[in-house]
């Protein structure tokens, strides 16, 4: 396993103030390269959303709305389902992470308490899609992004050992959101 050091030189963040559709431009032209000149057999992409509420089900079984949810919990749902389709130069499909919080406190469906949720398999066809989801609140209750910010440094680090537990850590990292971009640049800036 590579040490901390080198996954911190070869993992790449992006936090794009341009909005999603240059970034998806720019996605598609460095998920390929990225993974080529690390030697990466199966590179995996983390999507950084901490106040998602995602089900494996997808995202217009969505309960709960308000500020938090919307154009974004659906834009990260086709991204991940595009990058899944990519495939590197080698062939190698793409995996892709989706980080949100867990809840286990409240009305929310039992799947949001769940660690892993598999949405798709990897097959000849696509990349692995799965939803992580890691503690936020120090209860276990859903906290919305603006009562999240004091928690994200802690959030950043359950990201981190995530990934060190696994064995594989993300080719790239994109931060969907203020609240991703904390956690990305926490955990880039260690």
């Amino acid at each position: 396993m590579p040490s901390p050091e080198a996954r911190q030189r070869s993992s790449r963040t992006i936090v794009s103030p341009f909005g999603s559709a240059l970034l998806f431009a720019v996605m598609g032209l460095l998920v390929a390269p990225l993974a080529e000149a690390r030697d990466v057999s199966q590179p995996l992409v983390a999507i950084i959303n901490p106040q998602g509420n995602f089900l494996s089900s997808g995202v217009g079984t969505l309960l709960h709305k308000g500020p938090s949810f919307g154009g974004q919990l659906v834009w990260n749902w086709e991204f991940a389902g595009a990058l899944a389709m990519a495939k590197t130069r080698s062939g190698a499909r793409v995996d892709v992470d989706i980080i949100t919080q867990q809840v286990t406190q409240g009305a929310w469906p039992a799947e949001m308490g769940e660690a892993v949720s598999v949405v798709q398999k990897r097959s000849s066809e696509r990349g692995r899609i799965r939803i992580v989801r890691l503690p936020l609140s120090q209860d276990g209750a859903y906290l919305d992004k603006e009562a999240s910010y004091p928690e994200l440094p802690v959030f950043a680090a359950r990201v981190q050992n995530f990934y060190l537990d696994e064995g594989r850590w993300p080719s790239l990292a994109y931060a969907a959101y203020a609240d991703g971009a904390v956690v990305a640049e926490t955990r880039t800036s260690q």
